[in-house]
């Protein structure tokens, strides 16, 4: 929905047809490829987030492209959370209930991802804890959710947007958040610092151009997106959903980018995480 709302809003900037084209699959590395695969002429973006641009390099062994050497960004926004969800037929109403579970009865409970930053969210909620999960991978996320919703998983870690509709229906539980403090739409939510499990995890979007894509192209998207990003459409959706409303251009993204490799190599090799 944020990449539609952002290709809306650069469609009537702009007066041209912007398509919006999911590609899922393989932890988003099909839609990168597709846009490496196209010309570096500013006319195919990639909207993606964290998970298939920093994270997959620790959790593939190897990489059809190099997100520093390959991409050229043209702005970070909406910085997303994890919520972690239970089906509602569950037992558990607390996350020390999951723990004593999963380490009473390990592999028995099924988790669900479709992209990088759920599965990493499991695998270091193992590392903190000592409990185990059997993970399950589905090609997309929204069919993890799918999944999540009819019993097929147990649990998962995933983001507001996604499980909004299955909280309110009661279809799903959630337990806790990998923000930083307290969600202003779940203020009853605890976070996962707060149960003594000591990590976070926030996530960015990101709009990105193939490198070569010409300066001046570059520098007119990251103009159109900072408008998109201030757009009543955009923010209203931001904070319906408990998505961090900022905006980061280009030139100053290159540096978020490479702190947050150098940041998640360490914290996944602490957390023992191995490349698949």
């Amino acid at each position: 929905m944020v990449a539609r709302l952002i290709g809306q809003s650069i469609g009537m900037q702009t007066k041209a047809s912007v398509v919006t084209d999911d590609k899922p699959g393989a932890n988003g590395i099909i839609g990168v490829q597709q846009v490496l695969n196209a010309p570096a002429d500013g006319h195919t973006l990639l909207f993606t987030t964290m998970s298939p641009m920093v994270l997959n390099k620790f959790m593939f062994k190897t990489l059809p492209y190099d997100t520093q050497k390959d991409f050229i960004p043209v702005g970070l926004l909406a910085g997303s959370t994890q919520l972690l969800a239970v089906n509602s037929k569950q037992p558990f109403k607390n996350v020390q209930e999951v723990i004593d579970f999963a380490k009473r009865e390990p592999m028995k409970l099924n988790y669900g991802y479709g992209t990088t930053v759920p599965q990493l969210a499991g695998s270091m909620f193992e590392q903190h804890t000592g409990a185990k999960f059997t993970f399950v991978p589905y090609k997309a996320h929204t069919a993890m959710v799918t999944a999540l919703v009819g019993g097929e998983v147990d649990l998962t870690f995933t983001d507001t947007a996604s499980l909004a509709p299955y909280i309110k229906s009661g279809q799903v539980r959630v337990l806790a958040t990998t923000a930083q403090k307290r969600l202003p739409g779940y203020p009853n939510l605890p976070t996962l610092r707060e149960l003594g499990i000591n990590y976070d995890l926030v996530a960015w979007h990101g709009l990105f151009v193939k490198r070569g894509t010409p300066p001046e192209i570059v520098a007119r998207l990251t103009e159109l997106l900072k408008n998109a990003t201030q757009s009543p459409e955009v923010k209203g959706y931001l904070a319906k959903n408990d998505l961090t409303d900022f905006f980061t251009p280009g030139p100053e993204a290159v540096n978020v980018i490479k702190q947050d490799f150098e940041r998640w190599e360490k914290i996944t090799r602490d957390a023992g995480v191995v490349p698949n």
